[in-house]
């Protein structure tokens, strides 16, 4: 979670660039394609790692309003 929070500061996300350009002229083409779709790849993991988190605390939050809603029938 940490770790996609600090990919979207502008601040780490200019180093990144500037150390990827600088490795792009040390490094031949072939294997700069296959640097992309490591990137890709974490990218995607990160999505699923945060959508999992949205899913878990969705499913708390649904499951406190059921309990609310069911206190307040039984209050009824």
């Amino acid at each position: 979670m940490i770790h996609t929070l600090k990919l979207h500061s502008p601040a780490f996300s200019s180093s990144l660039n500037t150390r990827q350009s600088f490795e792009r002229r040390r490094i031949p083409s072939n294997s700069c394609s296959l640097h992309g779709i490591t990137r890709s790849a974490r990218f995607f993991l990160n999505l699923k790692t945060l959508y999992m988190l949205i899913l878990k605390s969705g499913r708390l939050i649904f499951k406190i309003m059921m309990r609310k809603q069911i206190l307040k029938i039984q209050h009824e």
